[in-house]
């Protein structure tokens, strides 16, 4: 009787250490409505392979999109992020002042906004512009 017992505790031991490709899927996911090729309801968003419960090689790919040629890296603890899915102004991505990082602009120095559009030089000589226009009308 005593080996069934020690066989129990071996099945429940593996089945902790190994657990299902379920582990591997987001729980309650946020929308993305940008992300490029993305199945939330497969494990590793359906672009990398679960081993013990964690994603690991998260895949990349190569090709066209929209007549661009783009190398898409896939990262994130489930592959649900990937290098191209980001906000584009007049069609360039994080409009050339920063990179894509799971689906969020990081700007360069001196740039800033949701999409790296905005010259934080101009925007500071605008809102200048701004206070001398209003302290001219407080004035009169």
């Amino acid at each position: 009787m005593l080996p069934i017992i020690s066989l129990t505790v071996l099945l429940i031991s593996y089945a902790c250490a190994n657990p299902t490709s379920d582990a591997c899927i987001e729980p309650n996911p946020p929308v993305r409505y940008f992300s490029f090729n993305l199945r939330q309801d497969q494990p590793c968003s359906g672009r990398g392979t679960c081993v013990n419960g964690k994603c690991t090689s998260c895949e990349t790919w190569q090709g066209n999109r929209d007549g661009e040629h783009v190398n898409v890296v896939y990262s994130g603890q489930y592959c649900e992020c990937d290098n191209i899915s980001c906000p584009r102004f007049n069609r360039v991505m994080c409009a050339g002042h920063g990179r894509c990082e799971c689906g969020r602009c990081v700007c360069e120095s001196g740039y800033s906004s949701y999409d790296c559009s905005l010259n934080d030089a101009v925007a500071e000589d605008v809102v200048n512009m701004l206070r001398n226009f209003n302290k001219d009308k407080t004035s009169s």
